[in-house]
């Protein structure tokens, strides 16, 4: 699924949802592909953009990836208890498009410009689609940049570059090089 939200640090330390950066997630989305496809991941996973992709070419009838009703996934963890609803209906719809079962969404990336501090954090959820539950939470970190400013980790290339860390390292987890 596409990356949902972009959290940015306040000064004591809350990250709060930037709606003014959301054109920045795109990158997320696109480092994670390249990141899994670089491991020989590609027949085996559909990414962000095709899923956004396919859902767009269905005219309506399926929810747009990119605008879920997900802000109850900001804070969820492993249960048993089912997804609310619309959400679990909208990741069920949006899966069946590829046949797919599991559901792994890059709920928020979490930008943090104080200084001596993680400049990001990927938070992810694994979903199973069929019975709407959520199977793993985690979320990836990354130590902060020697040769960038805190301060460009909102620009477009200073956000690629936190984009494409988050990514490599969640990947590294993932699948072996």
């Amino acid at each position: 699924m596409p990356t949902q939200y972009i959290g940015v640090a306040s000064p004591a330390g809350r990250y709060e949802i930037s709606m003014g950066n959301r054109d920045l997630l795109p990158l997320v989305d696109e480092e994670l592909a390249d990141a899994f496809r670089k491991r020989g991941v590609r027949s085996s996973w559909t990414f962000a953009k095709e899923i956004t992709t396919a859902a767009l070419r269905n005219g309506g009838l399926i929810q747009d990836p990119r605008e879920l009703a997900s802000e109850s996934l900001r804070r969820i963890e492993v249960g048993d208890t089912p997804l609310p609803e619309p959400l679990g209906s909208q990741i069920r719809n949006i899966a069946a498009l590829q046949d797919g079962r599991y559901v792994l969404i890059p709920v928020e990336v979490d930008v943090d410009q104080r200084a001596g501090h993680s400049p990001g954090i990927l938070r992810l959820i694994l979903v199973d689609s069929r019975t709407a539950r959520v199977n793993w939470v985690d979320h990836v970190e990354i130590p902060p940049f020697t040769d960038l400013p805190s301060a460009d980790l909102l620009s477009g290339y200073g956000f690629r570059r936190l984009a494409r860390a988050l990514a490599t390292r969640f990947a590294d987890m993932v699948v072996a090089q």
